[in-house]
C-alpha cells in the first residue's frame, strides 16, 4: 500500500523488487466536509464533546505515540485554554497507564479518551476539529490523516515511515518522537488561522488523489498483467 511497506517487504522478506506492486489505499468518498449544524450538535453531544478541540484517532497502541501527544498538550495547556485534546479509538485493557495520564499531568478536565466513534459519525468529528494530529511512529499507510483532510480538517502528523509519502506537503510534519517539537508545531498551526486554511485546502485536493476506484483498477492491472506473462 506504500513505498515504505514495499521496501520492509523486500528487505525483510528477500523479495526481488519488480515483484511487489505498490496500490495506495482509497479514501471512502463518505469523508467530506460536514457543514450541517444540526449533525455537528449531535455528535458534539453524543461524545461529550465542545467546539475547540484537537483530534486524533486510531488505535491506542504503543506505536502510535499517544503518550507523546498527551505530553505535548499539556505543555501547551496553559497558553491555549480554549482547546480540549479529544482522543477517539477502541479502549485497550492493556493501555490503563495511558489513560491514567491526563490525571497525572492535570488535564482532567482538558483531555478525553471517547472511545470508539460510530463509522457514520467520524466525517463530522473529523471536519470540526480545530486539528487533526497523528504522531505515529510506524504506519504501513495510515488513513486517518487523509481522511481528516478529505473532511477539510487541518493536520499535523509525524514525520516516520510511510506517513511523509502518503501527505505529501498537504500535513505539518514533525519529529513526533520529540514532545516538545510537536507542541511547538501544534501551537504554531493552532496560532495562525491563515496556516491552518492553507492546509486545509492542500489537504482536500491531496485526500481527492486517494480513491478505491483508482485502487481497484491497479488492481486489475496486476491481474492481467500476471495473467497474460
Amino acid at each position: 500500500v506504500s513505498g515504505h511497506s514495499k521496501r520492509d517487504i523486500v528487505n525483510m522478506l528477500g523479495i526481488r523488487p519488480d515483484k511487489v506492486t505498490v496500490i495506495p489505499n482509497g479514501v471512502s468518498g463518505s469523508f467530506r466536509p460536514c457543514e450541517d449544524a444540526q449533525a455537528r450538535d449531535r455528535v458534539m453531544k453524543k461524545y461529550g464533546i465542545d467546539a475547540g478541540y484537537i483530534l486524533y484517532v486510531g488505535n491506542h497502541a504503543g506505536h502510535k505515540n499517544i503518550g507523546s501527544l498527551i505530553r505535548a498538550f499539556s505543555m501547551l495547556s496553559s497558553r491555549l485554554r480554549a482547546y480540549k485534546l479529544v482522543i477517539a479509538g477502541k479502549v485497550d485493557k492493556r493501555r490503563q497507564r495511558l489513560y491514567g495520564m491526563p490525571d497525572e499531568l492535570g488535564l482532567r478536565d482538558r483531555a478525553a479518551f471517547i472511545g470508539a466513534v460510530d463509522e457514520a459519525d467520524l466525517p463530522c468529528l473529523y471536519s470540526w476539529a480545530s486539528l487533526f494530529v497523528f504522531p505515529s511512529l510506524y504506519e504501513g499507510f495510515g488513513l486517518p490523516p487523509l481522511e481528516a483532510m478529505a473532511c477539510g480538517c487541518p493536520v499535523v502528523a509525524s514525520d516516520a515511515a510511510s506517513i511523509p509519502e502518503v501527505v505529501g506537503r498537504a500535513a505539518m510534519l514533525v519529529d513526533a518522537n520529540d514532545p516538545c517539537m510537536l507542541a511547538a508545531r501544534m501551537e504554531e498551526a493552532l496560532s495562525s488561522n491563515a496556516m491552518r486554511e492553507e492546509f486545509r485546502g492542500r489537504g482536500l485536493e491531496r485526500a481527492a488523489l486517494f480513491t478505491w476506484e483508482a485502487a481497484a483498477k491497479k488492481t486489475l492491472e496486476v491481474y492481467r498483467e500476471v495473467y497474460n506473462s
